[in-house]
């Protein structure tokens, strides 16, 4: 739960905090590593965050980790090797967290009206990159990306994925593709 890792600082060098809204409605991108690979990568620079905080400025913000099923993690009951998302209240001390979702390469969720802001934000699992289970290999990653729904031309809202359709910029806001 990344909500409770961040408020025990478990892993408070390697938390990464994104504020969407300070962006002006651009993408970001971040590759994170499970906490089972927490310690295969202290010597990378930089070093892979292990929990990204989604701040709101309201009374909610959210929490993404990769819950990569190895080492601890490897008896998960549910999401192994797949990217969740934990909404949790503040402040954070002694607050409730539920799973908002969970996916995989290719999948995506909509936080609608993020932050009150009118915009949706989009979550895209652009990768999960598996590196095998042999300890000598490079640890798995998430590549991530956040983008506010707020666009000026059709190319601001194009997802990279010709299968799902174009998608289109009107009013601000961008639409999805027709499927191929």
């Amino acid at each position: 739960n990344g909500a409770k890792s961040w408020q025990l600082n478990w892993y408070d060098d390697r938390e990464l905090e994104l504020n969407p809204l300070a962006n002006g409605g651009g993408s970001q991108e971040v590759t994170m590593v499970g906490i089972a690979d927490y310690q295969r990568t202290a010597n990378y620079n930089p070093l892979p965050p292990v929990i990204t905080k989604l701040r709101t400025g309201t009374s909610k913000d959210f929490y993404l980790v990769f819950n990569r099923a190895t080492g601890a993690n490897a008896q998960n009951d549910e999401a192994d090797n797949l990217v969740t998302l934990v909404e949790a209240n503040n402040p954070i001390p002694q607050t409730v967290s539920s799973l908002k979702w969970y996916g995989g390469q290719g999948s995506n969720y909509i936080i609608s009206n993020f932050a009150n802001s009118g915009d949706d934000l989009i979550i895209d699992v652009l990768q999960i990159k598996n590196n095998g289970n042999d300890p000598g290999n490079d640890p798995w990653t998430a590549k991530v990306r956040f983008t506010l729904d707020t666009c000026t031309q059709n190319s601001d809202c194009d997802d990279g994925n010709a299968c799902n359709g174009a998608e289109t910029c009107s009013a601000g806001k961008c639409s999805p593709g027709t499927p191929l």
